[in-house]
């Protein structure tokens, strides 16, 4: 219950508009343990209680969800499409000028053109979604598992050197 009380205090703190708000915080659960287990509720809203105190915690709604795998997962493909999309509309931008043509006026667009993006800092966090906090910790486990490998290379090559 403590485990599963901390994944979802890691989902809500990714969320600061939920922290810094005043709305109810909605956290829908699946699975038969904390269906038929009696106790669950009560110790998963404990570990929150505890992490949050009780200011935020008196907000803090956890709910059973039934068929929440499948629904979870339709949601998060809706979610991943809309973000893609979003993306690409911010990457390429169709320009506003129309082919004039003597068949078809000013119904096609002329060309696309690549929007330049602007410059973000190096050492801030893109802000949170549903997807990232669902999936964020794959880009960690990449990066270290790309350190491991620059460092295993370094390694070889001093030993190369020393020999």
């Amino acid at each position: 219950a403590r485990l599963a009380g901390a994944a979802m205090a890691s989902l809500i703190e990714q969320q600061q508009d939920l922290l810094e708000g005043t709305g109810p915080i909605v956290i829908g659960v699946n699975g038969s343990t904390y269906e038929k287990y009696p106790t669950m509720h009560h110790r998963i809203y404990q570990s929150l209680a505890e992490w949050f105190g009780s200011q935020v915690s008196q907000r803090i709604k956890v709910e059973l969800a039934t068929d929440g795998g499948s629904i979870g997962g339709a949601l998060i493909a809706m979610l991943a499409e809309k973000e893609e999309k979003k993306r690409l509309r911010e990457t390429f931008v169709p320009e506003q000028r129309l082919i004039e043509d003597d068949e078809d006026k000013n119904t096609l667009p002329s060309q696309i053109s690549v929007k330049s993006t602007p410059k973000k800092s190096v050492h801030a966090p893109p802000p949170p979604s549903l997807f990232g906090c669902l999936f964020g910790w794959l880009t960690p486990l990449k990066a270290k598992k790309e350190v491991v490998k620059v460092q295993g290379s370094l390694d070889l090559e001093r030993e190369k050197l020393q020999t």
